[in-house]
């Protein structure tokens, strides 16, 4: 994944809080309700931009976060350089020091054009652009699943024995106690 979770989020709140200019503030319970997004994580994300300045916070019953400048003016890469820096477009993909043109690792030369281009959509996509292409063509915010989300990916025999070295069925864990030193917490 080329975003950290921090910055995806981010940017997703973010879209919300362009996507509901109307109102002062937006509370970050109501954001982290709306996009399926913890609270206490989102709050430290908010923390992160206020300090640097995308965002304004206001304290109390009434209080929430907004955009500190217009739409049109803020990029998704600002915010991802708020929350995730720039050693996308600066490291090595290989994680070598001194990666360069002159000192390249085998993935140097595919690497670079990649960086570059998304370097260059980043920057010259700006919020009020996102929230017009979400309204329009009515785009998702929220991570929804669905039941083929959690189908397996092979099917095995429920009543078949676990293989493993160590591993337990949950009736095996349900029919009786690991037996461990008294207090030692183990069941």
């Amino acid at each position: 994944m080329l975003f950290s979770k921090g910055s995806t989020y981010g940017i997703r709140a973010v879209l919300y809080l362009t996507l509901n200019a109307n109102k002062s503030f937006v509370s970050v319970r109501e954001i982290s309700e709306a996009l399926g997004i913890s609270y206490h994580f989102l709050g430290k994300i908010f923390q992160s931009l206020t300090q640097s300045g995308l965002v304004e916070s206001y304290k109390g019953p009434h209080g929430g976060v907004k955009l500190a400048r217009s739409p049109e003016n803020l990029t998704v890469l600002d915010i991802y350089r708020v929350l995730d820096g720039m050693a996308l477009f600066r490291n090595c993909v290989f994680g070598l020091d001194a990666c360069s043109d002159k000192n390249p690792c085998p993935m140097h030369h595919k690497w670079l054009p990649v960086r570059e281009k998304i370097y260059k959509i980043l920057n010259q996509t700006n919020f009020a652009e996102l929230a017009r292409d979400t309204k329009a063509f009515n785009l998702r915010l929220r991570i929804e699943s669905s039941e083929e989300d959690f189908k397996p990916l092979c099917t095995t025999n429920r009543n078949a024995s676990p293989k493993i070295k160590g591993f337990r069925t949950q009736s095996q864990w349900s029919k009786g106690r690991v037996v461990g030193r008294k207090g030692s917490g183990k069941k």
